[in-house]
């Protein structure tokens, strides 16, 4: 695993975030990872939504209550500095029969990076 990062409404210090007792988390790392980390059945929390990029991309969630699967490109991360990267985030803006979406520019914070992955933010790949 090269690095973990919080995002969603305790990383936007929104209002939300103090009634919600869910984390969203999303680490970059490889294929096996990802299938080790689903097989680890003693991590899994309810309280936690835990993505893997595996490909700097594509991400796939290892446990948790979500979409099983995503693209960075789609989200539109961006990552601005070493520990704070951004992200565009989609709702159903009403009733989802009206088709009004509304979209949200949000942080994500980097909460972990491993010792051996510190790779220069100009050549990084999403994470």
């Amino acid at each position: 695993m090269r690095s973990i990062w919080l995002i969603g409404p305790r990383a936007n210090g929104s209002p939300d975030a103090s009634k919600s007792a869910d984390w969203d988390l999303v680490a970059f790392a490889d294929v096996l990872t990802l299938q080790r980390l689903r097989k680890a059945a003693d991590l899994h929390r309810e309280d936690v939504h835990f993505r893997v990029v595996t490909d700097g991309d594509r991400f796939e969630v290892a446990w948790g209550k979500l979409q099983s699967f995503g693209s960075l490109i789609r989200w539109g991360w961006r990552q601005a500095t070493e520990t704070e990267a951004y992200y565009t985030e989609a709702r159903w803006a009403g009733p989802v029969q009206n088709g009004d979406v509304e979209r949200n520019r949000r942080r994500a914070i980097r909460l972990w990076q491993s010792t051996e992955s510190k790779v220069p933010l100009s050549s990084a790949k999403g994470g």
